[in-house]
């Protein structure tokens, strides 16, 4: 895949009529991994010192 903003595609796989086939070619494909969060939702982790 070449360069896209990785908002942009999340957005098109939440509104994407079809979802497990490219609407352009028909290619199947599957849903991976977690969409990120816009970052002023991001949290810090919570990491303990010992």
């Amino acid at each position: 895949m070449g360069d896209i903003h990785e908002h942009c595609l999340n957005e098109w796989l939440l509104r994407s009529n079809n979802n497990d086939r490219c609407e352009i070619c028909q290619e199947k494909y599957s849903k991976s991994g977690n969409i990120l969060q816009p970052i002023w939702k991001w949290q810090k982790p919570q990491i303990e010192m010992t």
